[in-house]
């Protein structure tokens, strides 16, 4: 079914799922106007307990303050530094000057001068350390912001000897900060000194310690630069060193190498160079010519001989002679010149091998030598670096001392410029003897009170609406449902004519403000008959006696549909309305269903309403359910051909499942709810119920509602005004 404005709570049910109770929001003007009583009730009474305990808690004080000028530090051409750096070190030297103001031996002091002036501090039985304590208790020492003033403050009941206790305080401190000044500057410039005397003295030993060492290597040893030429020179060394042991290898393999040739050297073929030896051999050489002279001779003269002449024979066994000594000298020869030759090979290679041996312990000497002069060199420079170190060392401990020299020099400056311009600490105004006394802290405490009676006031009305979970207003119905009501009706108590009866009241004064609200949901009721054909509407309370006859039938009575088309049908069991005056119900439904009559007899159409009426009847089993009444279905559906409206008044929800089975079986359950009665859990728990029994359509009524509540912050409020005032 599609909402409109007229039925605006009128909803199927998947329409009605899923919603759940929103917080109550708070209306502050609202909820004080419903508990102004309270309120004003609380409000007063807060007020005049607390304006009471300030009245006689706080009383008039009489007040006497002194100022004090402190300005320490020196000017920047002094401090050579800004301002703002000694701001910070400002603050904490006053802070600390107020702590001493209010230190135990001040006051003491303070107190002793006072006794002395005439005047006495202390209460009755009370001792001179309780009446310290207590000075120091209500003595206010505080620094004026941004200003370089400190001021002294004392407050009494009394003003006898007040001003006089205040400016022995300021006294006190003057005299205590002038002697504590100078012994202060005494001993800070004795520290100083002697701490100037050892600077200087341990800056003397360093620089004697630097000259020992520079005097210990050389001039200018202590330079950090000098390293580096040790260095280099071990580094030459050692690469000197290191080709040194290179050659000494090399000539160590040549050596084995010789020594490995000789041996080759005796058993080498060395025919070649013997045969070239031979032939070069001058004896050889000359016997070779003889041989031929004398071989060309013997041709000469043995020209023409036969072979077997004796001379010739005689030629030839000379000349085999010859031929033979000739090979025994070249035997001889070439024995000789291989013994020769190998033995000069042999001592040649001798030769060479003794060189090489001399080259090589001549390298490993030079090893041995320029191993020693590394291991010197990397002494020497080692030490130099040691020295170098200790002499950098000696330079910083110089430079150190020496900037500790110069502060404590500077600081030593500072306080005898100081000594004779500490800067200004005086009193700037002394403390006056008041003549009249101040409020204190009565009114901003009067204040305090007023706002927290008000607070008091306020959060009991708003606490006691926010934890009232009870139903009052249209407001309460949407955010617990979700949605408006179809409307509501007034209190007839709230009402100017409260003569009204309240079951007929749209009948009787149609100009009133209930007939108009009668008026506005019989509209709604018109529209869902139009559109949807609704005509069974079933009325129902959560609880007994919360208006649901007086609201069917005020609503039959604003209908526009003839007397003839309305009916309304009584069925609480529990309390039915339709009774003779002797107490006994007239004949009616249940006389239908029993079969005893029809419902043209019990049917009442003649009667000052504009409705027919159908009675309960003699109901013999009271208490009983409607629930499993067999024909009243059928009933029903004969009273929808009938009439146009029909309006069953039923039990409430709590006293009968009578409610529940007719707002089943009919086409809109009207749910009458009494502002105040129900919560909003109660509410809730019921739609959700009926939502589970798919109830087809609900239309929710608010019943007996406060004006004061709902007039003034419904939605409606300007027309309930003006009807209020013609009613």
């Amino acid at each position: 079914m599609i909402d409109s404005p007229a039925i605006i709570d009128m909803e199927p049910v998947p329409e009605r799922r899923a919603k759940g109770i929103s917080p109550k929001p708070i209306h502050l003007w609202k909820d004080i106007c419903l508990h102004w009583k309270a309120v004003a009730f609380l409000f007063l009474g807060c007020f005049i307990l607390g304006a009471g305990a300030v009245w006689f808690k706080y009383p008039p004080l009489y007040e006497a303050r002194a100022q004090i000028l402190i300005e320490p530090v020196l000017p920047k051409v002094l401090y050579n530094q800004d301002n703002t750096s000694i701001i910070p070190y400002y603050d904490d030297f006053v802070r600390t000057q107020i702590n001493i103001i209010k230190s135990y031996p001040i006051l003491t002091r303070s107190l002793a001068q006072f006794a002395e002036k005439g005047f006495d501090w202390r209460l009755p039985g009370e001792n001179f350390r309780e009446g310290v304590k207590r000075l120091i208790n209500l003595l206010e020492v505080s620094q004026i912001r941004d200003t370089q003033l400190v001021t002294i403050g004392l407050t009494s009941a009394s003003n006898h000897g007040l001003s006089t206790l205040v400016n022995s305080i300021a006294a006190t401190y003057m005299e205590g900060l002038k002697d504590k000044q100078s012994s202060a500057d005494s001993s800070r410039l004795k520290f100083l000194k002697d701490r100037q005397d050892q600077l200087e003295e341990e800056l003397k030993k360093k620089y004697v310690g630097l000259g020992e060492a520079a005097n210990s290597q050389s001039i200018g040893s202590t330079d950090e630069k000098n390293i580096y030429v040790y260095l280099q020179a071990v580094v030459e060394l050692q690469n000197t060193l290191m080709r040194a042991k290179m050659d000494e290898a090399e000539w160590k393999v040549k050596l084995e190498e010789l020594i490995k040739h000789k041996r080759a050297l005796k058993s080498i073929d060395i025919s070649a160079e013997v045969d070239q030896w031979v032939e070069s051999d001058p004896a050889i050489q000359d016997n070779r010519i003889q041989m031929s002279r004398k071989l060309q001779n013997m041709r000469i003269a043995l020209g023409g001989m036969k072979e077997n002449h004796p001379e010739r024979m005689e030629f030839e066994k000379g000349f085999d002679k010859l031929l033979e000594f000739q090979n025994r000298m070249r035997l001889r020869a070439k024995s000789k010149a291989e013994s020769v030759i190998r033995g000069k090979f042999l001592s040649d290679h001798n030769l060479k091998i003794q060189e090489a041996t001399a080259e090589y312990y001549a390298r490993k000497k030079n090893v041995e030598r320029l191993t020693q002069e590394v291991r010197l060199s990397e002494e020497k420079a080692s030490q130099v670096n040691n020295e170098m170190t200790r002499a950098v060392t000696s330079r910083k401990d110089i430079t150190r001392i020496q900037d500790s020299l110069l502060m404590v020099n500077e600081r030593i400056d500072q306080l005898e410029v100081e000594s004779w311009s500490p800067g200004r600490i005086y009193i700037v105004n002394r403390a006056i003897k008041p003549e009249f006394p101040t409020a204190g802290k009565r009114k901003k405490l009067f204040v305090i009170v007023l706002l927290f009676s008000a607070v008091v006031g306020v959060g009991y009305a708003v606490g006691r609406e926010k934890l009232d979970h009870r139903v009052w207003t249209t407001e309460d119905v949407q955010r617990i449902i979700g949605r408006q009501p179809t409307g509501y009706i007034l209190d007839v108590n709230q009402l100017a004519n409260k003569t009204l009866n309240p079951q007929t009241a749209a009948l009787d004064d149609p100009t009133s403000v209930l007939a108009e609200q009668y008026k506005r949901m019989a509209l709604s009721f018109i529209r869902e008959q139009e559109q949807y054909q609704s005509r069974i509407f079933t009325g129902f309370s959560l609880y007994s006696g919360e208006g649901t006859t007086s609201i069917l039938s005020n609503i039959l009575c604003t209908l526009t549909q003839r007397k003839d088309q309305k009916l309304y049908v009584d069925l609480n069991v529990k309390n039915p309305k339709t009774k003779l005056p002797s107490g006994k119900n007239v004949r009616g439904l249940w006389e239908v269903l029993e079969g005893d009559c029809s419902l043209e007899d019990v049917i009442v159409r003649e009667s000052r309403l504009p409705f027919h009426i159908l009675p309960l009847g003699n109901w013999k089993l009271n208490g009983d359910s409607l629930y499993q009444e067999m024909g009243l279905d059928s009933l029903l559906h004969s009273l929808r051909m009938d009439y146009k409206c029909v309006m069953i008044d039923s039990p409430p929800f709590y006293s009968s499942t009578d409610s529940k089975y007719l707002a089943k079986i009919s086409d809109v359950a009207i749910m009458v709810v009494q502002a105040g009665t129900s919560t909003d859990e109660q509410l809730y728990q019921v739609i959700q119920e009926l939502d589970e029994m798919e109830i087809k359509v609900i239309s929710l009524i608010l019943n007996r509602v406060i004006l004061s509540r709902e007039g003034s912050w419904g939605k409606d409020k300007e027309s309930f005004r003006m009807t209020s005032k013609t009613a």
